[in-house]
């Protein structure tokens, strides 16, 4: 790697290595685990007719289970797969952005 100045090459900062980076264990987790998940999800069987899921923007199909979250979005049902990915980067509702 070259230098800004000088153009002479020079030593990476050993502690910024994928290695060292790696084992940091005290970086503090922004979403959930899945064993928080559980107790946070609320699952349904029957949906509201013409449901879709805000995330994914897709409609429910016939007999597929909607989720929802324990915030101010009553009638706002996610699929699953979608409202995990989001819940393991962050911890708000994607549509209120209430902190859960």
């Amino acid at each position: 790697m070259l230098g800004p100045e000088t153009g002479v090459g020079h030593e990476e900062d050993p502690s910024l290595s994928y290695e060292a980076l790696s084992e940091l264990d005290d970086v503090p987790r922004r979403g959930f685990t899945k064993a928080e998940l559980k107790q946070r999800l609320r699952r349904s069987r029957r949906l509201p007719a013409g449901a879709e899921c805000p995330i994914s923007r897709e409609g429910f199909r016939e007999g597929e289970k909607g989720v929802r979250l324990p915030c101010d979005c009553v009638d706002v049902w996610f699929k699953e797969a979608p409202l995990e990915l989001w819940l393991a980067t962050n911890r708000t509702c994607p549509v209120c952005r209430k902190e859960l």
